[in-house]
Order: C-alpha cells, then structure tokens, then sequence
C-alpha cells in the first residue's frame, strides 16, 4: 500500500535496477510511523495527561505537540513500542516482497533509524 506518493519504490522497480546494474546493493530506509501501521491499524495505545492514545493520534497536531514538548521517549522504550515497530518493519519488507527480494540479490538493507 502506497501511504505516502512519490515516497515509496516497489520491488518491481527495483529488480529492473538490480538485473541490469553488476554491482554490490545497499539499500537504506528510515521508519515512517505511517507505514508502521499494516499490523495494528491504529497501532500500541499509551497514555499521555491521564488519556490513553496510540500512534495514529501521534500523526495529528495534537501528537506531534505533545512529542515536541516532551522528548523524554523512555515511555516509547519502556513500553515495548520500538520492539513492535520493528515487527511492523519486517511486516511491510516482507508484504512487499523486498524480504525476498533482497535475499535474492544479496542485498545489504540498512534501516537507518536503527542506526541512529
């Protein structure tokens, strides 16, 4: 599913690129909390000011405020959040076919916010 237009490569593209290029793949991506919800539609709920929310209030005004005033994520750490976007990341490479795919081509997949 194509959440962000412009923003997103299928496979299919990129077996043209890895069949006609003879080189060594690396392919990086960051985690876009958008693309994080395929496995729970609303994704992990939490509670901010004593009301329980989940990832999609993050995508509104009020969320992104909320973040910005607070930039302590031991909340985010602590309850098990990151873990599950990391499942929903290997969820959507594989939905996609790119599990496969870079398998196939030997391709190097860095995530940089994992890196970071």
């Amino acid at each position: 599913m194509d959440t962000q237009p412009g923003g997103f490569v299928d496979a299919e593209i990129m077996i043209t690129l890895f069949e006609t290029l003879d080189s060594r793949f690396v392919v990086t991506e960051s985690l876009h909390l958008v693309c994080s919800l395929n496995l729970m539609e609303d994704g992990m709920a939490f509670t901010v000011d004593g009301e329980e929310v989940n990832w999609r209030w993050l995508l509104k005004g009020a969320g992104w405020r909320w973040l910005y005033d607070n930039p302590d994520w031991g909340w985010f750490l602590e309850g098990g959040h990151w873990e599950q976007i990391l499942r929903e990341d290997r969820a959507f490479l594989d939905e996609q076919g790119f599990t496969d795919l870079f398998e196939e081509f030997d391709v190097e997949y860095v995530n940089t916010t994992d890196e970071v």
